[in-house]
């Protein structure tokens, strides 16, 4: 009936996500991710999403917390784009 989405950053291919410890090449880019972040968000049964895998002292200028910052306005939009 309700589906919890658990999104972990090291599918993203380290070169776009640096913070992320299990990283490897050839991940999705950041684009794919927040494209299908925004899908799960249009779901009605998509009630919540949590966002793991992040070690900030890893991260290079940001560019991980800033990937997942825009996964959670992705779901957001999904959200307010449901039937």
């Amino acid at each position: 009936d309700v589906i919890y989405v658990d999104l972990d950053l090291d599918v993203i291919d380290p070169s776009m996500a640096p913070g992320c410890p299990g990283g490897r090449p050839g991940g999705l880019t950041s684009r794919q991710v927040r494209s299908a972040v925004r899908q799960l968000g249009a779901e009605p049964a998509v009630r919540t999403i949590d966002i793991v895998e992040f070690d900030p002292e890893r991260d290079i200028q940001s560019a991980t917390a800033l990937v997942a910052a825009s996964c959670v306005l992705e779901f957001a939009t999904g959200v307010l784009c449901r039937p």
